[in-house]
Formats: C-alpha cells, sequence, structure tokens
C-alpha cells in the first residue's frame, strides 16, 4: 500500500478494517481491545498517511469509528455454494519416491471408482484425504500421521472474491470462534475445504450457512 499524505487518520483506519473481516467483526460486536489495538495498527497508519499519530488519537479514532459501524458487520464475502462430504480419513507420509508411487496408484484406484480422493503436497510432505472405508482397504506405506472419522465443508466463492483480502480469514475466524478444530485444510482458486471432526459438522455448516449465503 502506498504512502498518501492527503489520507486522513480515519480513513486510513477504515481501509485496515474494511481490508480484514476479522477486524470488522470484532469491533462491530464490541470484543477489541481498542488500546491494544491502536499500538498495533498505528505504524502502519502512519506508514500510509505519511504523518505522525499520537496514540491517544488513534483510540478516539478507533472509538468514533466502534459507535458508528453496525452490529450486523458482516465482510464483503459472497458465498455461491456449500458441500459436504462425510466418513473420510487422512493419512500424511514423509515425501519420497516410493510414497508418490504408491499413493498415485490408490489415486488410479478412487478415480476408477469415483471415490473423493485430495492429495496435498508441501516440500516435505504429502497427505491425502479420501473416504475412511476405501483407506483402510488399501495397504499404504506407514503413515507419520492417520486421522479419521472426518467430515469436509467446501465453501465455494464466486470469482469476484479471488481480489477480495480476507476471504479465508473470514471463514477460518468463524470456524474458530466455535473452538472447532481444522484437522486439515485444502484449497483450490476458487473453493476452500476445512477438515473437521465429524462431530463438529452441523455445527460449523449452519454458522457457515447464516454468515455468508445468501
Amino acid at each position: 500500500m502506498k504512502t498518501n499524505n492527503s489520507l486522513k487518520l480515519s480513513e486510513a483506519l477504515r481501509q485496515i478494517i474494511d481490508n480484514d473481516p476479522q477486524l470488522g467483526y470484532f469491533i462491530s460486536h464490541r470484543l477489541l481491545n481498542l488500546s491494544q489495538f491502536a499500538k498495533f495498527a498505528r505504524p502502519s497508519i502512519e506508514a500510509m498517511t505519511g504523518k505522525f499519530f499520537r496514540e491517544s488519537a488513534v483510540i478516539m479514532a478507533l472509538s468514533r469509528y466502534q459507535r458508528k459501524v453496525e452490529v450486523t458487520y458482516r465482510p464483503k464475502l459472497r458465498v455461491s455454494r456449500l458441500d459436504l462430504h462425510t466418513d473420510l480419513g487422512t493419512m500424511s507420509f514423509d515425501k519420497e519416491e516410493g510414497v508418490h508411487q504408491e499413493i498415485q496408484k490408490m489415486f488410479n484406484k478412487a478415480m476408477e471408482k469415483k471415490i473423493y480422493f485430495v492429495i496435498s503436497e508441501s516440500n516435505n510432505e504429502i497427505t491425502i484425504i479420501t473416504k475412511a472405508d476405501f483407506l483402510l482397504e488399501q495397504n499404504p506405506p506407514e503413515p507419520k500421521y492417520d486421522h479419521f472419522n472426518l467430515a469436509a465443508i467446501t465453501v465455494e466463492f464466486e470469482k469476484s472474491m479471488l481480489e477480495q483480502p480476507g476471504v479465508v480469514a473470514a471463514v477460518l475466524q468463524r470456524l474458530s470462534l466455535l473452538d472447532i478444530n481444522l484437522v486439515e485444510i485444502s484449497s483450490t482458486c476458487t473453493e476452500l475445504t476445512c477438515y473437521i471432526e465429524r462431530e463438529d459438522m452441523k455445527l460449523a455448516f449452519d454458522t457457515l450457512e447464516a454468515n455468508f449465503m445468501e
């Protein structure tokens, strides 16, 4: 973000909050410690405006903003669809050539049977997520981690959301407020999938639907 000397304190503050759905939620529901947030936000505000501000001035601006903002604040997030998958299991392995070959065999079997199957890779690990009963029928390498009795909630965004900051944070923040553990997450261009305990599925789905679906 470029410095804009004509930018006012209140305008810079609004930009910061509007670009972070989590902040908007906390402020609208009076959950934010304004003094602590002022200390955190002041360097960014000064960088944006090219001006020095006392911490008390930032607190005052925050207080004014909070009094005006609606409690019904929602991030500018449009979700076109929510999908559910149940009875899933996951395994994670060290990323080695032999492991890749075995996973490819399982993937091919799953595609033949049209079974849900997701592969996620990092520099050193590879994780698969598929139907638990299918996974237990296979003979995979020894995993470094496994977890069963999972459910997946896939949030499909409108394409216009690709340029919107804070989209993923908005979804994860709603789940974290409910103390729902994210066992795994995966994403594509316009979809975010959260893998959670099956017992949390209904609460998570109802929460995301109420907050983001039209």
